[in-house]
């Protein structure tokens, strides 16, 4: 029996997008798929710098919202509006949807396998986009709306079922009238493409660098496999394709090869590990139990023999070998019907140099009072 929709339905006014992290508070989550929300919303108040904190910045806009459906979409989308289709399946009312994680193997028994237990999105919950307009306006298949006084925006969500939970009044209500979220709006922060944007150009335009921005987008970092060529070098295909040298090796094993290099006079654990792109803690770690608490900066013993990385930047490679590189190169035209994240503009530096207040003119003098 299908749900009866929410009394709120038909005033809801945003639809909200946000990936849906295996392990949430991770390092770096790994998402398992996406979850799309339909929300009533308000406004409650534009944040200032003396409000910011965490999934809030000054110049964001904190809603008050109750949810009037959601539903649970693929990971990787088949086009990139799919998320504003007039035609959604949507699985749930009034509520966040559930994702049901594929059964994994027994550790204990190979022979048998486990169910993971449903999972909801749990706030805080980043990196997401959202579109506040007429939702009535929508098309199928999906496409960023004409409308001009819509916002295109990212989004953080701060809670979800407060402030009573799912229980008691908490469930009653929600029944009713749907789960109350708070989602912050965050203006600029989403992209839609436009012809002739590349990641060297956005990064330009907004302040930022290439490596950010495809930090802050995984999609972006698709990966393509290219076979090296005579006199390639870490440090030539890490300029050719707009990443570093750490990048490179982290998603490339067959790099991460290790050899002997036989101290001279001078050498310490942080010219070994600038020489050899590495870091201290490593090489202590790789020569452990001899060097394992050795200073980074005290001279080795002349002559020792230390483990250290094989392949350095300026080592050539040999020709043929795959290689995992990124897909979008800096100046590699992006596909202009899709969109991508902002990062958080930084903020510029007072110039110390700046003088300009020495020609400000002198304010007018306070009239003396008429007796």
């Amino acid at each position: 029996m299908a749900e009866a929709p929410s009394p709120l339905q038909e005033v809801a006014g945003l639809r909200l997008l946000f990936p849906l992290p295996e392990h949430p508070g991770a390092k770096e989550p790994r998402s398992l798929c996406r979850h799309l929300l339909e929300v009533f919303v308000q406004q409650r108040k534009l944040v200032t710098g003396r409000d910011s904190g965490p999934g809030m910045d000054a110049g964001d806009i904190l809603c008050d919202g109750k949810i009037t459906r959601g539903a649970v979409l693929p990971l990787q989308p088949l086009q990139p509006w799919d998320w504003l289709d007039a035609a959604i399946d949507w699985q749930v009312t009034g509520r966040r949807p559930l994702f049901q994680p594929p059964p994994i193997p027994d550790p204990t028994d190979a022979l048998l396998t486990i169910t993971p237990r449903p999972m909801a999105l749990q706030p805080p919950a980043v990196m997401g986009a959202a579109w506040l307009g007429d939702l009535g306006a929508l098309q199928s298949p999906g496409v960023l709306p004409l409308q001009p006084r819509a916002l295109l925006a990212g989004a953080s969500l701060l809670t979800a079922g407060f402030p009573f939970g799912e229980g008691g009044i908490g469930a009653e209500l929600q029944e009713a009238l749907g789960e109350e979220i708070s989602v912050v709006l965050k203006p600029n922060r989403v992209l839609a493409l436009q012809p002739g944007d590349t990641l060297q150009a956005i990064a330009e335009r907004y302040g930022t660098t290439v490596q950010t921005l495809r930090r802050v987008n995984p999609h972006v970092l698709a990966l393509d496999t290219v076979l090296s060529a005579e006199g390639d070098t870490l440090l030539t295909l890490a300029g050719q394709y707009g990443t570093t040298v750490e990048w490179l090796m982290a998603k490339n094993s067959t790099l991460a090869r290790w050899g002997g290099h036989t101290v001279v006079s001078g050498d310490t654990l942080l010219s070994l590990a600038e020489l050899y792109l590495t870091t201290p803690a490593t090489l202590r770690l790789y020569n452990a139990p001899t060097y394992d608490f050795f200073p980074r900066s005290e001279p080795l013993p002349v002559a020792a023999v230390l483990v250290v990385p094989l392949v350095r930047p300026s080592t050539p490679l040999e020709p043929g070998q795959a290689l995992l590189v990124p897909r979008y190169r800096p100046q590699t035209l992006l596909p202009y019907d899709g969109w991508i994240h902002l990062p958080k503009p930084r903020r510029s530096a007072a110039d110390p140099d700046d003088r300009s207040y020495l020609d400000a003119p002198e304010p007018e003098p306070t009239p003396e009072p008429t007796p």
